[in-house]
């Protein structure tokens, strides 16, 4: 027999262990060990992966957790706990609900044991617990105490320290079992200075100031070594333990969710009544045979396949969203490929119309759960939360838990930190990694960067960070919840997963979602999106507006405004289709239809990228559309004989070959893994069947290759469709109510990029952005008089408090003059930073006094306010004999300051640009703006403020640069070659104003700057360096 380690805990201790799931399997495969165990302190995170894991390396997997007693001093102790078998299990996950909370420190009392350890082994680590500080009467009374809760009870001896040595003499002596449990936090002795490092990250504090701590011994040691201090029956009853725990966890499974129904009622039969009901609601009574065969076909696949109840609940919440004024979104995914889903009102995808396929969401064949995917505006998706909780019961519904690793970034600051960097170093050391690689390993960046290699190997102290790093990577080192997962059992959570409760009226599965399937239980994806709630503030706004409550679904999808608008590549804003890659996309197919927009959110992806000018081409007719094969013209003339979806090579698959579409649909997901021997079955199977069908081998061939050139790269049709569904929605607001599109957006998303970005959109449509208004703005931007006023929650730096006393003070009448302002809400403790951010945002513009003057005179006006106002009794009073009233001192205006202010508080030049008031200069020095150069061909010269530069791999390897640069006529885009990159990239950062020349490139994707040389302009001193 052998020795087992059973009290193993992995990096899901999190920051109290150096090893990863697979580091520990590893160890174990290596040694050929025949059992391994997996005791995290207070959680079973790990639990699933490690079991999995311990299969392919064919070694028996031991599951526990190492919990917390709490003693009659106060302290807690730990007591390991082994899963012996089914009752083990749902016991210890009951525990989980009792001590996995917050930072997982939680200890159980004994009462909480009472009539929970049936199937548990329990070993007490000896030299960790209290039992040495007790005298003889009360070390008796502790260890029966735990012998009469466990009837499998182990006295755990461990060696860390010579002093632990006498204290297993003293336990051999007594009558309990005993087995050796020495605690497993690191591979080795030389990975144990790593533990420092972890709880210095815990405790937020350095190696220099951390407590000392005792971990001795806390690696995988070999038997040979522990045969020095344990005795052979002692190493030797780890396995007999080992061998009593016959458990897998995978042999737990959830039951699928019932819907409440009325007794007498059955799921089924109310299925099909709600579905015939719905369908005949969406056809005016008058469904089609096609869509009631395909209702009929549906319904008999799902009620086969088990999933009645869980279209019935996600009908439900769908319908409580509705009911309570959440707006939906049209539908995700290949659940919009559902009639079942279209007529539940879940989705308002009708399939049929789009040539949607059932089996691509459901496949009768392929035994997997169903994954209906809705979108709920994002701020109130937690009602939706809240619904299914109150429905189904607290102990019934969980979200789903996810795990943050240490990311390169992470472990290099955290490594900094520790080892006692200064800030200012620990955070540039992080941003020194080029975005490039960003997704690599540490090891693989520093192969890949020279400068970052060169930058570790400088400083010892960077080496040394660098190596810490290294060990970090990739440990889990925090919990989080999953964004939209949440699942409903039928019994309690417990008899399936453990939980987590991260707070007191949050809980969470401890497994994630890529276990959840494991265990048959069932995630339901309840998903925000911020366009849904800019579509909601739109209708909103057309409602209070004109009188006009908008009906998504009655929008005409034809309508050809909306294409006009989407072709114009004016598209900020548009779901989907804004950013400058889309748009050259757009300029190319100019869409004129809603198939071209769902066209192009499928070809809009790597692979698939190449076929887009194809697909304009013969869009266009400038490029013939053929076809392998007469029987692909109906399948692929609405995509001019390209495969762009996943149904079309299942539809080729079945028309051509024979296949049923369950076929179809497992053979299209095999061939997109390009498994060799998958394939030659997959080919032959294809062929004999077109052969029998009447093809020609060679043609069938022919065929076969075309699928296999595209299946990896086909989009799923059905997430596409309803997607742009939410575009042309959107485009719609666009086009009819500009202003009020506008606004929701800026609402929305106001980040600096983005409003800079939407700025120039709303400046080139003629709309016009009115600023900050002391007396207008609002706490949100609104339209005024069909133009859009600035928000003073937008300035930066001015806090929610601020713009309480201004609200308030305003209640009284609008603010006659800057004096005015200052005297009624200078009592109020609105101080002079706050009102500065205000002057330099222009919001006292409307007083004709420029911003210089006014932050120049503000002192003085607070002092007279300070004499002149006061409150009594929660109300301003006033007395003007008490001090003069100051008179405005006036300055001169300081253009660039103002303007240069006004860009760091509203994130974008409203009132000027500074290169305005140089333009007469420029233009002497042989310098045009850029709405010129759009109109020019050949070498142009200008001054340019270089915004959103981005670095991009070339397919040699090399480095160029795309960038958006712009001047008071607007914004072009710049590229930068990789000579030209190399000899200008410090200059080449955003914010900074550049001379350039450069030539004039125009092509598919539009107007292009190629830039050929570049040199600071400095504003200021009005020359370049």
């Amino acid at each position: 027999m052998a020795f087992v380690n059973l009290n193993v805990k992995s990096g899901y201790s999190f920051l109290k262990s150096t090893l990863k799931i697979e580091d520990i399997v590893s160890y174990g495969s290596l040694n050929n060990f025949s059992y391994l165990g997996l005791t995290d302190q207070n959680a079973l995170f790990g639990a699933p992966a490690f079991v999995k894991a311990c299969k392919r390396a064919n070694i028996k997997a031991i599951i526990g957790m190492e919990v917390y007693i709490l003693e009659k001093d106060e302290a807690s102790y730990p007591l390991v706990l082994l899963v012996k078998n089914a009752t083990g299990y749902r016991n210890l996950c009951y525990f989980t609900s009792l001590v996995s909370k917050d930072k997982l420190t939680t200890a159980l009392k004994y009462s909480d044991l009472s009539d929970k350890t049936d199937g548990l082994i329990a070993i007490l680590p000896m030299a960790r617990s209290c039992y040495r500080n007790l005298d003889s009467k009360d070390k008796k009374a502790y260890l029966t105490n735990f012998q009469h809760y466990f009837s499998d009870f182990y006295l755990g001896l461990e060696y860390y320290e010579e002093a632990d040595a006498k204290l297993n003499e003293e336990l051999r002596l007594l009558h309990y079992p005993k087995t050796v449990l020495n605690e497993v936090r690191a591979s080795s002795s030389s990975d144990l200075k790593y533990l420092d490092i972890l709880r210095a990250i815990d405790l937020g504090t350095t190696l220099d100031n951390l407590p000392e701590e005792n971990k001795a011994y806390r690696y995988f040691r070999k038997e040979e070594e522990l045969a020095f201090y344990f005795s052979k029956e002692e190493l030797e009853s780890t396995e007999k333990i080992a061998a009593s725990c016959q458990f897998d966890i995978h042999e737990v499974q959830a039951k699928l969710v019932s819907y409440p129904l009325d007794e007498g009622i059955e799921a089924e039969a109310y299925l099909r009544a709600l579905c015939n009901k719905g369908l005949n609601k969406r056809f005016n009574n008058r469904p089609s045979v096609n869509y009631q065969k395909r209702l009929a076909y549906e319904l008999d696949v799902i009620i086969k396949m088990g999933f009645t109840n869980y279209f019935l609940v996600v009908w439900d919440y769908v319908r409580f969203a509705k009911k309570s004024g959440i707006l939906v979104g049209p539908g995700r995914g290949s659940g919009s490929g559902s009639l079942v889903a279209y007529a539940l009102g879940i989705t308002n995808v009708a399939p049929l119309k789009y040539d949607l396929l059932f089996e691509r969401f459901l496949n009768p064949e392929r035994i997997t759960m169903p994954d209906l995917d809705i979108d709920f505006i994002d701020t109130r998706r937690d009602e939706v939360f809240k619904y299914l909780i109150n429905k189904y019961g607290q102990d019934r519904t969980a979200h789903v838990i996810a795990f943050q690793t240490f990311g390169v970034r992470q472990a290099l600051r955290d490594a900094a930190k520790v080892l006692g960097l200064p800030l200012y170093e620990v955070d540039s050391f992080a941003k020194k990694i080029p975005n490039l690689y960003s997704d690599y390993s540490l090891v693989k960046i520093v192969d890949k960067s020279p400068s970052f290699k060169s930058l570790i190997n400088s400083n010892s102290k960077y080496q040394q960070v660098y190596e810490v790093a290294l060990h970090l990577e990739g440990l889990p080192r925090q919990s989080t919840i999953h964004a939209a997962g949440m699942v409903i059992t039928d019994s309690l959570l417990t008899d399936v997963t453990p939980i987590y409760c991260p707070t007191s009226d949050l809980i969470s599965t401890q497994y994630d979602l890529n276990h959840l399937e494991e265990f048959g239980l069932l995630k339901m994806d309840i998903l925000g999106l911020k366009n849904l709630g800019i579509l909601d503030d739109c209708a909103k706004m057309i409602a209070s507006t004109y009188q006009r409550k908008l009906d998504f679904l009655s929008l005409d999808l034809d309508d050809p405004n909306i294409y006009k608008l989407i072709s114009s590549t004016k598209t900020a804003g548009l779901f989907q289709l804004e950013s400058p890659g889309m748009k050259r996309a757009i300029s190319l197919i100019k869409p004129n239809s809603f198939a071209d927009v769902y066209a192009l959110i499928a070809l809009f992806r790597p692979g698939p990228m190449d076929s887009i000018k194809t697909y304009a081409l013969r869009k266009q007719g400038k490029e013939a559309v053929t076809y392998l094969d007469p029987i692909l013209e109906d399948i692929l003339k609405p995509t001019y004989g390209i495969i762009i979806y996943q149904e079309q090579i299942m539809q080729i698959l079945v028309k051509m070959a024979g296949f049923s579409y369950a076929q179809a649909d497992l053979v299209r997901r095999a061939i997109s893994k390009k498994k060799a021997t998958e394939l030659a079955s997959i080919e032959k199977d294809f062929l004999a069947g077109a052969i029998k069908k009447g093809h020609a081998k060679k043609k069938a061939q022919q065929v076969f290759d075309l699928i296999l050139q595209f299946a990896g790269y086909g989009f799923n049709k059905a997430h596409s469709v309803a997607y742009a569904m939410l575009t042309v929605w959107m485009a719609y607001i666009k086009y009819y109510y500009p202003a009020i599109f506008y606004v929701a957006l800026l609402n929305t998303f106001a980040s600096d990029q983005k409003l800079s970005e939407y700025y120039t959109e709303i400046k080139n449509s003629k709309l016009k952005i009115l600023g900050p208004s002391i007396n207008k703005s609002r706490e949100y931007f609104y339209v005024e008089d069909d133009k859009i006023r600035f928000s003073l929650a937008s300035i930066k730096g001015l806090t929610p408090g601020s713009l309480k006393i201004i609200f308030e003070a305003r209640k009284s009448g609008s603010f006659a003059s800057f004096a005015d302002f200052v005297l009624r809400v200078q009592a109020f403790g609105l101080g002079e930073k706050a009102i500065k951010l205000l002057i330099y945002a222009g919001a006292f513009d409307e007083f004709a006094i420029n911003r210089t003057t006014l932050s120049k005179n503000l002192k003085t006006y607070l002092a007279y306010a300070s004499i002149t106002s006061s409150l009594i009794d929660g109300q301003l009073s006033f007395d003007s004999s008490l001090a003069e009233a100051p008179k405005m001192q006036i300055y001169p205006k300081n253009s660039i300051e103002e303007s240069n202010l006004e860009k760091q508080l509203l994130g974008l030049y409203l009132t000027s640009f500074p290169l305005e008031e140089k333009r007469e200069e420029l233009k002497k020095a042989g310098f045009i703006t850029v709405e010129q150069a759009l109109l020019r061909e050949g070498t142009v010269k200008l001054v340019l403020l270089f915004s959103r530069c981005r670095a991009v791999k070339t397919k040699r390897g090399d480095y160029m640069l795309r960038s958006v640069a712009s001047d008071e006529s607007g914004e072009i885009n710049v590229i930068v070659f990789p000579n030209e990159y190399q000899k200008y990239e410090l200059l080449l950062k955003s914010g900074n104003y550049l001379q350039v020349l450069a030539k004039i490139e125009q092509s598919n994707n539009g107007i292009n700057l190629v830039l050929r040389q570049a040199k600071i302009y400095n504003l200021k001193e009005d020359e370049s360096v």
